[in-house]
């Protein structure tokens, strides 16, 4: 049977006040997440890759430029085509051989905050790179399209070329000619192009021979005192590091047996060797320093219990280029790539660096990925000492644990990278120092004595996994602070740019951990003996730890022993107290303050209206104090005792008239009496200002955009707008809320406001959205919400996505629909004081121009409006025609939208044609014209009833007719 579309041909052009406006779907684009769905053909080959004989990086034939400086905090510079590879390509001139470039796109997620999110609501960090890497591939899926497509584009042009896309930089990395390097580095999604340098192996200091030494262990594992640790029991036991360097021979007796083993504990990306290999030494010297055992007749290793995997980063012949790198660094995020499996190493050895005049920023987001996976990135500070600020990429980056190296007699190498940092010249580097000259370890079947911070790196990566054998819930940056607070000071008193924060000691950062003590104790006022709400905090290396008392006043804080403390503790009302403790291991401090009341004077006021008579009921609070009073009903209020001189923020509110704020200030302790007025609203159309709206983020660690804008607006000059105050896009990270001022609502009521909304969309799901926003209602002032759903409901859902604060599935607004639309909320399950919410949400990635508010109201739920028909016939014949005259009034004295269907049903079925939406019928206005069903095909015959409907599609219906005709 033919759909009722089929069947029906309404003539109803009359019926129309303008021309509805139909949206056509987002156009269609898969996500692309590798290279077949971009160029259809396999993976590239690691080995078809161009092999580039160029100069080793530690020791250049030619001198090369100074890096640019960083523009932002993922190192990106102010402009797309690195000024290095755009004076290539002048040199180029017109030869078309292609060039090996990498491709950085703009977007990027904003890990630090990802950080946060995950300490703040995940206990482990269990399944936390599988998250993190789900992120980056959305991101890369989601901003990469358009340049994919501009790729296939050059390869429409004939290019042979190969691309490979990397979700954990988000870019891509190609061979392209200059003319399809400049088109590239023109595409607005483009944040830079530079040249693919290769990468040459690393190289080591000259050989000594190693100091003499008759302990069971090599001189430098009893430097840092690691078999101390391991008398403790502590071996790094259970701890699974990695190691990214030449490889590691596999059969060399330190290292077989503590090889993590199966399919996925080694990568070799030019497919040389199917199990690990070193045709070098320096990956197998490293990994023996990290977990190395007592085969040559001494212990090599920091932590011999461990466990190891291992990326080859060079090939046989000694050729590896930043795309290689690239893939070993994602690897590391997921080694077997599946995200349901927790098979990310806890640290990362990197004995490697960049001999490089400035901030080489080619993997600073790889490191900002891997700390956000809580892998622990270890990297040698390089050998390009002793000059300032010779500390090399990516060791000098802020966010890498940067190695210095020391001899035997615990003096800085002359060789060792020093600080400051060219990345950020406030950023002392190296962070720590270890052994790294004349440090015995294995080298192809046995044992060798090397130089170099290649050789101290190791030892700090060791080090991390002794201390997570002690306690595997150790971040980041825990460890790192463990280490450098237990480290020996060297040089000039605290950490400098020689040997940071000291020598590595293993044994003392162990005792870091156990000896771990604690602060406790009450704040409590000093003149009463009362608890009080305080905050209690203490700064430990660039941190801050803090802890909030409980109804008894007691507070606790966990920190590192042997140290001493400074405690502040505030409260309000009360004069802020310090005080210097010492923590000595494994012991609780009790530590009590009582804290002197500052003088207090009573608050008390007057609330009344505009025609100077008192309001009953009205709420008066001080948020600083957690103080609220409602008025009597002569108006007057008493918010008791308040500080003298204390500058506080009072908010006076009733619904129906506009809320009051304004700051105070108890000048003595004779008090403060005020008078409030509360004002009348003006309409809600935005032109009066903010009529007592106010905005604020919903959830922690999210923000707020919302503002008056003037860019657009439905009628007037000015409307609501979540977004940028410029013509940029909105912010990343947002959970935006606009709350209205309290509405008394009557039961019945319609809520109505015009919206222009344009977000990311999801254009592999039409109707899906990453970012979007709902409207909300709450009756109890704010302390709980609900979504409200709209007739005929919202448009989009938001695709599921750990960002947005938003559930998957969520009903919203948003897409690129970029037209102003009315949106009705039957409210008839709502009565009395309510305020209302629209609420806005973007995840991290792409965003748009956001969304406006505009012109809201309240109305009856049904508006005035009627519908009649007349001349509708009794029984039309098969194949015949029927018509009928339809007429629609409006009895508002406003405008009318409105949406105008038709349903059938009858013995052969039911039909229903939405045949428009959004019409607007003029004040008073009536409108009529002529419904015309033409030649009725061959349906059941029988009775069937027809109604025209005026309303909101599909279910609220203001006015209706119909009428019964028998087929025949």
């Amino acid at each position: 049977m033919r759909s009722l579309e089929d069947i029906l041909v309404c003539v109803v052009s009359s019926l129309r006040a303008k021309t509805p406006v139909r949206l056509a779907p987002a156009p269609h684009s898969s996500p692309l997440p590798g290279v077949p769905s971009l160029f259809n053909t396999a993976r590239l080959d690691p080995r078809s890759f161009r092999l580039y004989f160029a100069a080793f990086f530690w020791s250049v034939l030619a001198p090369r430029a100074s890096a640019a400086p960083i523009d932002d905090s993922l190192g990106i510079l102010p402009h797309s085509l690195a000024p290095a590879l755009a004076e290539e390509l002048e040199q180029h001139g017109e030869n078309p051989d292609p060039i090996p470039v990498v491709i950085v796109l703009d977007s990027y997620p904003d890990l630090d905050h990802f950080s946060r999110v995950e300490h703040a609501t995940s206990a482990s960090r269990s399944g936390r790179p599988a998250r993190l890497k789900r992120l980056l591939v959305e991101n890369f899926e989601r901003s990469s399209p358009g340049v994919a497509a501009l790729l296939r584009a050059e390869r429409g042009r004939g290019e042979r070329f190969e691309a490979r896309p990397y979700w954990i930089f988000n870019g891509f990395v190609a061979d392209l000619n200059p003319a399809a390097i400049r088109r590239v580095a023109d595409h607005p999604a483009v944040a830079l192009v530079r040249h693919a340098d290769p990468i040459a192996p690393p190289r080591v200091a000259p050989a000594e021979l190693s100091p003499a030494n008759a302990q069971a262990s090599e001189w430098n594992i009893d430097m840092i005192n690691a078999p101390d640790a391991w008398a403790r029991g502590y071996r790094g036991q259970g701890v699974v590091i990695g190691g990214m360097d030449t490889g590691v021979r596999l059969e060399h007796p330190d290292l077989t047996s503590r090889y993590l083993g199966g399919d996925h504990a080694w990568l070799d990306p030019f497919e040389e060797h199917a199990t690990p290999y070193d045709a070098d030494g320096h990956g197998t010297h490293t990994m023996g320093t990290i977990v190395g055992g007592d085969a040559s007749g001494k212990d090599i290793g920091v932590a011999p219990d461990a466990k190891w995997i291992a990326a080859r980063m060079w090939s046989d012949i000694g050729f590896s280029s930043l795309d290689i790198t690239q893939d070993l660094f994602q690897w590391f995020i997921d080694p077997d790539g599946d995200p349901g499996t927790d098979d990310a190493p806890r640290a990362v050895s990197n004995s490697w660096g960049f001999d490089f005049d400035g901030c080489l920023i080619d993997f600073r987001r790889d490191v900002l990925a891997w700390r956000a996976a809580g892998i622990l990135p270890v990297f040698a500070s390089g050998n390009s000492g002793p000059g300032t600020g010779s500390s090399e990429s990516p060791g000098n980056y802020p966010e890498t644990f940067s190695v210095g190296a020391t001899d035997s007699g615990d003096r800085i190498a002359g060789f060792s990278g020093r600080g400051p940092s060219d990345c950020d010249q406030e950023w002392i580097k190296p962070d720590i120092a270890a052994p790294g000259v004349s440090v015995r370890s294995s080298v192809g079947s046995g044992w060798q004595s090397w130089s170099g911070t290649s050789m101290a790196t190791p030892h700090v990566t060791g080090a991390a996994a002794v201390l997570l054998s002690v306690d595997p819930s150790l971040s980041v940056d825990e460890l790192e602070e463990l280490m450098k607070i237990s480290a020996l000071d060297l040089g000039d008193a605290g950490p400098d740019n020689d040997f940071g924060y000291g020598r590595l000691d293993v044994d003392a950062a162990v005792r870091a951990v156990l000896d771990r003590g604690a602060f406790q104790g009450t704040v409590t006022d000093a003149t009463t003996g009362s608890p009080v709400d305080a905050l209690v905090t203490v700064d430990l290396i660039g941190n801050t730890r803090e802890a909030i008392t409980d109804d008894q006043g007691s507070y606790a804080l966990s920190l590192p022993s042997g140290l001493s403390y400074t405690l502040r503790t505030t409260g309000f009302g009360y004069v802020d107290q310090s005080a210097v403790a010492f923590l000595p291991a494994q012991t609780i401090v009790t530590q009590d303050f009582a804290l002197d009341p500052k003088p207090v004077g009573p608050l008390t006021g007057t609330v009344v209206d505009e025609a100077m008579l008192p309001i009953a009921g009205a709420k008066v609070s001080l948020a600083d104090a957690q103080l609220v009073a409602l008025s009597a009903p002569d108006g007057t209020f008493d918010l008791g005792s308040v500080p003298v001189g204390e500058t506080l923020e009072l908010m006076t509110s009733y619904c129906g008239l506009l809320d009051e704020m304004r700051q105070i200030s108890v000048p003595s302790p004779s008090g403060l009496d005020l008078e409030i007025t509360l004002a009348s609203p003006a309409p809600d159309d935005i032109e009066s200002g903010t009529n007592g709206w106010r905005s604020e983020a919903v959830t922690i660690f999210y923000s707020d955009q919302w503002h008056i804008s003037t860019e657009r607006s439905h009628s007037g000059d000015l409307a609501w707008k979540c977004g940028a105050t410029d013509d940029s896009t909105y912010d990343n990270y947002l959970d935006a809320g606009l709350t209205t001022r309290c509405y008394d609502v009557d039961k019945g009521t319609t809520l109505r406001f015009w919206h222009w909304v344009a977000t990311e969309p999801n254009p592999t799901f039409p109707g899906r959205v990453w970012d979007g926003g709902i409207v909300e209602a709450s009756t109890d002032d704010g302390a709980t919400w609900n979504q409200l759903f709209p007739a005929g409901d919202y448009p989009n859902r938001i695709t599921p996505n750990p960002a947005n604060v938003l559930p998957g599935g969520t009903h919203c607004y948003g897409g690129f629909r970029k037209v102003w639309e009315e949106a009705i909320f039957d409210l008839h399950e709502i009565e009395g004081a309510t305020r209302f919410r629209f609420r806005f949400a973007s995840d991290g990635l792409i965003t748009d121009e956001g969304w406006y508010i505009d012109d809201l109201s309240f109305a009856p739920t049904d508006p005035n409006c009627s519908l009649a028909i007349s001349g509708a016939p009794t029984n039309v014949p098969i194949g015949g025609d029927v018509e009928w005259e339809v007429s629609v009034v409006n009895g508002e004295s406003r405008p009318v939208s409105y949406d105008f269907w038709i349903e059938i049903s009858g013995v052969g079925g039911d039909w229903m044609d939405p045949y428009g939406t959004k019409w607007e019928l003029e004040e008073s206005a009536e409108r009529s014209a002529t419904v015309r069903i033409r030649n009725v095909p061959a349906i059941t015959p029988g009775s069937y009833t027809v109604l025209c409907r005026m309303g909101v599609l599909p279910d609220l219906v203001w006015a209706e007719d119909g009428f019964v005709v028998d087929v025949q």
